[in-house]
């Protein structure tokens, strides 16, 4: 069901559905996927999906809490790798082309 919401049209018509309709599903039946629906929160559908999360955390709050936990962690050390290769990066293009070494205003 997750799969087909990439499939998903600019109406949200699938996610809408998946909102109006999730509450016929008992919560506990979400527990598995909870991984995949945290990474549908960054994509169109995300508002929606919330409230579906929303719903399961409700009901099992240590379930939710542990992925978010580990996908903030997981994005907080990919964000400090970029800064630190566009630091990187940043300090190679000052160096002097003419004798290979960092200029004194550094």
């Amino acid at each position: 069901m997750l799969w087909l919401l990439t499939y998903d049209d600019e109406t949200l018509a699938l996610a809408e559905a998946v909102d109006k309709y999730h509450v016929g599903v008992p919560p506990i039946q979400w527990l598995p996927w909870i991984p995949q629906l945290l990474t549908c929160l960054v994509r169109a559908e995300g508002r929606l999906i919330l409230n579906l999360l929303s719903t399961v955390g409700r009901m099992f709050p240590q379930a939710v809490y542990f992925p978010i936990r580990t996908l903030y962690l997981t994005l907080k050390i990919e964000q400090r790798e970029r800064f630190k290769t566009g630091e990187l990066a940043q300090g190679e293009s000052l160096e002097c082309p003419e004798s290979g070494k960092r200029s004194s205003s550094v």
